[in-house]
């Protein structure tokens, strides 16, 4: 069974175990006091009594140690056999030598502990030993040692502790009837906050409001609560329409983009290049004409010819970038290959494309866009990745294309996607992403420093993008 966190927990039985805690800590705290204390005044009057008793046996054993009499000594320990608790008793010479001992039945084989004192207390095997002086004209002559046994202390300790927890258990119980009503009090308002909060964030209806009548923070909460429900009612049409016409502009742009591009192309094949070439077969004839001097006419022209050729390499690069036409005439994989060489020549890098040779059909929109992205991802991995070689792979699977550019490069953290700029130099990371959600799709980015990077875009070819 899942264990459920406290942070978990409805508030109402948070606010039960806050309760009861508090209740079973303090109550806990002054039976434990209790308890001890307890325990601490009755091993005191325990010792008191039987020092007592010590000294008035200490006092009547003089004469059997004064005069060595064992058997005087003996008569005078054997008086202890009406005192329930003492075990043992031994009494002692000046040189703490032993001349009698008496042993309760069942007590035969136990010895005195192994520290004698002249007087004090010591604690040993469960029993509480006491020394006493025998004193004869100011001087002591020898020592008296009794060990009492700990058994009322234990059985005390016992009864105390279980009057002690039926005293906790009761007091629970009665805490738990108390705070199980009064509780509501607080819980009730809230559960009625969240059940509307819940009912709005699934329904999206923003007309249920929620009640509350007091005049505390929870009313407040409530009040504050409801007017924030009232201004995303009125908000919630506008953002609506908004996004709908967000959507749209985005997808016009791309469009309106691209054709803008394809007419600069075309504009500049029928004409610059034109007007180029018709210049370099002009100055080929010139090259021909012998009647100014040869040597110097054709060094001219050659190098005339070399900036007119450089010229026009330039202006079908630049109609490159602006509309590759292989995307048009042949479709998205050969322009790809196209890309490819293109980064090679602009670039120095080295790029592979695999998979299949793709080709959507009746959607201009996202062939352009597939292409802008590659373009992008090979940008960022010329400019970041310190590295020569990429792979653009691009597949089809069940009406579905997956475009993945990669590399093994310096690599970078994805999460910093939402806050760098990556919008410098073309489409960035952060555009290709939310313009792939345009076309119900998803951008996703795996990648480490030091461990290369790999942008993997996967678009539904049925989408109402």
């Amino acid at each position: 069974m899942k264990r459920i966190r406290f942070r978990d927990m409805p508030i109402s039985i948070k606010i039960m175990i806050i309760n009861l805690t508090a209740c079973a800590v303090c109550l806990g705290v002054a039976c434990g006091a209790f308890l001890v204390y307890d325990q601490i005044a009755f091993r005191r009057d325990t010792e008191n009594s039987t020092h007592a008793l010590a000294r008035v046996m200490a006092d009547n054993s003089t004469a059997a140690i004064a005069f060595d009499d064992q058997e005087t000594a003996t008569r005078v320990l054997e008086a202890l056999e009406r005192e329930p608790e003492i075990l043992l008793a031994t009494l002692y010479d000046r040189r703490m030598k032993p001349l009698a001992s008496f042993h309760k039945a069942g007590w035969e084989g136990h010895k005195p502990p192994d520290v004698l004192l002249d007087a004090g207390t010591v604690y040993d095997q469960g029993r509480m030993c006491v020394f006493a002086p025998v004193i004869l004209d100011g001087e002591r002559i020898g020592t008296l040692h009794i060990s009492h046994s700990m058994r009322d202390a234990r059985l005390r300790f016992v009864r105390t502790v279980v009057v002690l927890a039926a005293i906790l258990a009761l007091s629970a119980i009665l805490a738990w009837v108390l705070v199980w009503r009064m509780q509501s009090r607080i819980s009730k308002p809230i559960r009625a906050l969240t059940d509307v909060a819940e009912h709005v964030a699934r329904e999206r209806d923003y007309t249920r409001r929620a009640s509350g009548g007091s005049r505390d923070e929870i009313g407040t909460l409530v009040g504050v609560f409801n007017t924030m429900l009232d201004r995303l009612e009125e908000r919630d049409v506008a953002v609506r329409d908004y996004q709908s016409k967000l959507r749209s502009m985005a997808s016009q742009i791309l469009l309106t983009e691209e054709r803008e591009r394809r007419r600069i192309s075309t504009g500049l094949h029928d004409s610059i290049c034109q007007y180029l070439w018709v210049a370099s077969m002009r100055l080929k004839r010139l090259n021909d004409n012998e009647t100014i001097d040869p040597d110097e006419s054709r060094q001219i022209l050659r190098d005339v010819l070399l900036m007119l050729d450089d010229s026009m390499k330039e202006v079908r690069s630049f109609m490159f970038q602006l509309s590759p036409p292989s995307l048009y005439d042949l479709g998205l994989g050969a322009a790809l290959v196209s890309l490819s060489r293109e980064a090679e020549q602009r670039y120095g890098l080295d790029v592979q494309v695999r998979g299949q040779d793709v080709a959507i059909a009746h959607n201009e929109e996202l062939n352009v866009f597939l292409y802008r992205a590659a373009n992008e991802a090979l940008k960022n991995v010329y400019k970041y990745a310190e590295t020569g070689k990429a792979e653009i792979q691009v597949e089809l699977e069940d009406h579905l294309v997956r475009l993945t550019v990669s590399d093994d490069g310096a690599g970078f953290d994805p999460e910093a996607l939402d806050t760098r700029d990556f919008t410098t130099g073309g489409f960035g990371l952060f555009s290709i992403r939310e313009r792939a959600r345009n076309f119900h799709g998803r951008l996703e980015v795996t990648s480490k420093p030091g461990r290369g990077t790999t942008i993997a875009l996967e678009i539904p070819l049925q989408s109402d993008g």
